[in-house]
């Protein structure tokens, strides 16, 4: 009975089953894109967008697209992510966020670091009149517990080579902010 319903509707089992693969292979392909692009923390293919709770302000360091400072290339791309190219010629920082006021009754989560370290590069901040100064090396997040003025900056040694390094500078208000959503 089975093989007379199978015959007789062959051409309609074979479009099902058509568009039952061609949905599994589509969903799959979303599926890898969307895990790659988490673990990566990169936009691929435009899935993601930047996070509108990261009160981190772009234009306080957009300016630095297209400059260079001892030997390293900055960019800073359309989102406000900030890709370093080149060998670091000295000890050195890239001032990001300078007395930028920040208010004394919360508290605040510093991150974007993916691959530094102590040796390499990392995100430090300093909040003015206190006597606080943090070093985040990957990213763990900082927690600013004072109010004041922020300065924030990536700290980078010499010899440091930099390959397409990304810096996501993300700043939340009470809890950690991720920079995509």
């Amino acid at each position: 009975m089975l093989k007379k319903f199978f015959r007789k509707n062959k051409k309609v089992l074979t479009i099902v089953g058509v568009i039952l693969a061609t949905t599994l292979i589509v969903g799959i392909v979303a599926a890898s894109t969307n895990i790659i692009g988490k673990i990566s923390n990169s936009n691929i293919g435009g899935l993601r967008e930047r996070n509108k709770d990261n009160v981190f302000n772009v234009s306080s360091y957009e300016s630095l697209n297209n400059t260079r400072q001892d030997g390293i290339k900055i960019t800073v791309d359309d989102d406000g992510v900030i890709i370093l190219n080149g060998k670091a010629t000295k000890d050195g920082a890239i001032q990001l966020l300078y007395d930028e006021p920040i208010k004394y009754d919360r508290f605040y989560t510093l991150s974007g670091v993916i691959d530094g370290s102590m040796n390499t590069y990392y995100l430090e901040h300093n909040v003015i009149n206190t006597p606080t100064l943090n070093f985040s090396y990957t990213d763990d997040p900082l927690v600013i517990k004072s109010g004041g003025n922020l300065n924030v900056r990536v700290v980078y040694k010499e010899g440091t080579e930099f390959n397409n390094v990304k810096i996501y500078p993300t700043l939340g208000i009470d809890e950690v902010t991720s920079f995509y959503k």
